[in-house]
């Protein structure tokens, strides 16, 4: 489930019981952000959802600062390696850290959301990942 549109998170079906408050979502990874709650359906891959969501942060941004300009491209090719299980696990390191130290530091929030859901899938949806990492999509 995304939880406060793009830039909110994703959270697994197991987390639907948290409170829609700053706090809890906050603990499962998630945020308000836009109010909106977004249902991915159980075939889709989450990491696939969140290639194409990183895709879009990052042709939408504004080129004012280095981390959306030079990073949430390159960022959204990595994941989308990671979807056609052509990344390595040193590649997921380098999503982790670079996300990791993404908030904060773009001119706008573009990248605190990018990183919001990059980290989400990280957190919440590391089976998924690790299948990516040993071959296609289990999807």
């Amino acid at each position: 489930v995304i939880v406060g549109g793009y830039s909110g998170g994703m959270v697994t079906p197991d987390a639907l019981d948290v409170p829609l408050a700053a706090g809890p979502l906050a603990a499962a990874g998630a945020s308000l952000g836009t109010k909106s709650v977004q249902v991915v359906p159980a075939d889709r891959c989450p990491v696939d959802v969140v290639a194409d969501v990183l895709e879009f942060f990052g042709g939408e941004t504004a080129r004012q600062c280095p981390p959306c300009e030079r990073g949430l491209p390159d960022m959204a090719a990595l994941v989308r390696r990671l979807a056609r299980a052509e990344a390595s696990a040193a590649d997921v390191d380098d999503l982790a850290t670079f996300m990791g130290t993404l908030a904060g530091r773009g001119v706008c929030r573009l990248p605190d959301g990018a990183a919001r859901i990059a980290l989400a899938l990280l957190a919440n949806f590391g089976d998924h990942v690790a299948a990516h990492l040993a071959g296609p999509c289990p999807l």
